[in-house]
């Protein structure tokens, strides 16, 4: 019963959160009742489930004959502002982009590839709230639509067939949105510290305020930025998608390795400024720092 639990599955991406699993069981149970009646012995099991079920109809039209709430855009527009979204979601992230990277080559004295990459990435949090601000102003565009007058929107219906309904997620596929969005606001905040406030992670030592890593660690930095690249890739990545996917998941993988070699870079590159560890007798913290990353560079 694998095609039942995948077409529940999409239903219930239609149906508010506090009625969603009541209406999941009613449903079940009513689609299997109907397969008790249609299944005859030697009938094939997986066909007449499937015959059931595309009777049934497409999971969005299913939820909505089960919503009790009134959409404040109608159901007949929502397509076509969800398809603007989605356009939106796509251009406008890549035209603010590219802006950006014209932006810095025409002004930049000395351009380089890391400082593009490191300049169009903090503005990430400007396309996201340029984004945010978007879907809200068509959002409210639709809203004034729908009470001006009424919607007589008539889209052409493409046949449901249960075999094209998405395969159930794996749990180690899933992700979620909050720990997405603090992993790309996380990556921007590490890059710009390491990268344009070095200065901010420093010690006063003799009255003079010294820069606790040395020349060593910024020897190191450029291969800790790439890593910070490729796992900002792997966020937006799940952030577009919802999930995990196998191209997102070999980037770990990737990237999981490429940290264990930077890790072991840091271990035994001698990155602590001596005359602030000298200067405080803090010789343990090298140590300790060296035999941390090595555990972690294995683990």
């Amino acid at each position: 019963m694998e095609l039942l639990e995948r077409y529940l599955l999409q239903i219930g991406r239609y149906l508010p959160r506090k009625d969603r699993e009541d209406t999941i069981n009613e449903l079940r149970s009513l689609i299997l009742e109907n397969y008790d009646q249609e299944f005859h012995e030697g009938d094939n099991e997986s066909d007449v489930i499937y015959k059931v079920i595309k009777a049934f109809g497409s999971p969005k039209d299913v939820a909505t004959q089960y919503r009790s709430d009134q959409p404040l855009v109608s159901r007949e527009l929502e397509p076509l502002m969800f398809l603007i979204m989605k356009i939106n979601a796509i251009t406008l992230p890549l035209t603010l982009v590219i802006i950006k990277i014209v932006e810095y080559i025409t002004q930049a004295e000395n351009p380089t590839i890391m400082n593009l990459l490191l300049d169009v990435t903090y503005a990430i949090p400007d396309i996201l709230n340029a984004l945010l601000i978007a879907f809200g102003m068509i959002f409210i565009i639709f809203i004034l639509i729908n009470r001006s007058f009424k919607p007589n929107v008539v889209y052409k219906q493409i046949e449901f067939d249960p075999k094209l309904l998405p395969a159930i997620p794996k749990k180690v596929y899933n992700v979620t949105l909050i720990e997405t969005i603090i992993g790309i606001f996380g990556s921007v905040v590490f890059l710009y510290l390491f990268n344009f406030q070095p200065g901010l992670i420093a010690v006063y030592f003799d009255g003079t305020r010294l820069p606790l890593l040395n020349s060593n660690f910024e020897r190191i930095l450029p291969f800790i930025n790439i890593n910070v690249f490729i796992s900002l890739t792997i966020y937006i990545i799940h952030l577009i998608k919802r999930r995990r996917i196998y191209v997102t998941a070999l980037m770990e993988f990737i990237s999981g390795i490429f940290g264990g070699i930077i890790m072991l870079l840091l271990a035994t590159g001698d990155i602590f400024n001596e005359i602030i560890i000298d200067g405080y007798d803090l010789s343990i913290i090298p140590q300790l720092f060296k035999i941390g990353m090595t555990i972690g560079a294995f683990a």
